[in-house]
């Protein structure tokens, strides 16, 4: 029996953008490596499906697992497949997975992507933001997390600069690494400071 995951993954060999709008959910949400908050709705998928058909070079599944696993947005154990798959992005090489959740009708409902190394996912989330900008989908950025500080006056000045120098910054899109790293190194030097001081 061939199920939406199968018509899915024919569906992107095959680059058919059209064939993926009857396997999703209206409300699907698909979660990216690139940005902190979910793809919403179909409309929007649709639309990062065909910036993603554009920017992979060489894009292929590698492997399959089926099973069960909760949800991210209800926490609900629905049946799911994890699709490993590898491709290139201005000539970085990567290796991922898909994590699809299905619905009870057996629609795609809910989407991840985590791709490595860390290098990848900078190509990738650069080449998809350009992708998704060009295609109305998202604004264009306009100066990015320093012009918005500047611009608010509750703003706060940007804890480290290799953060703020952050290609999504701005746009909803992570930084390089997608983790703050004052949270971290300049923490611990704080720390140590203040017990300098006792």
């Amino acid at each position: 029996m061939t199920t939406a995951v199968d018509r899915f993954r024919t569906a992107v060999d095959t680059r058919d953008l059209a064939a993926l709008e009857d396997l999703f959910t209206e409300d699907i949400r698909l979660y990216s490596p690139v940005k902190f908050t979910p793809f919403e709705g179909r409309p929007m998928v649709l639309g990062l499906f065909g910036v993603l058909l554009r920017t992979f070079e060489d894009f292929r599944y590698v492997g399959e697992f089926a099973g069960t696993a909760r949800t991210s947005a209800d926490g609900i154990e629905a049946p799911a497949a994890v699709l490993l798959f590898r491709a290139t992005v201005n000539g970085k090489e990567i290796h991922g997975i898909d994590l699809v959740h299905l619905a009870e009708d057996g629609r795609i409902k809910e989407f991840t992507v985590m791709v490595r190394p860390q290098s990848a996912v900078h190509a990738l989330g650069e080449a998809v933001l350009a992708g998704l900008v060009a295609d109305g989908l998202v604004p264009a950025r306009s100066g990015g997390y320093r012009a918005a500080a500047a611009s608010s006056a509750s703003a706060t000045r940007p804890r480290n600069r290799a953060w703020s120098r952050g290609p999504y910054s701005g746009s909803g899109f992570q930084g390089t690494t997608g983790v703050d790293p004052s949270s971290s190194r300049a923490a611990r030097r704080a720390g140590r400071r203040g017990r300098g001081c006792r």
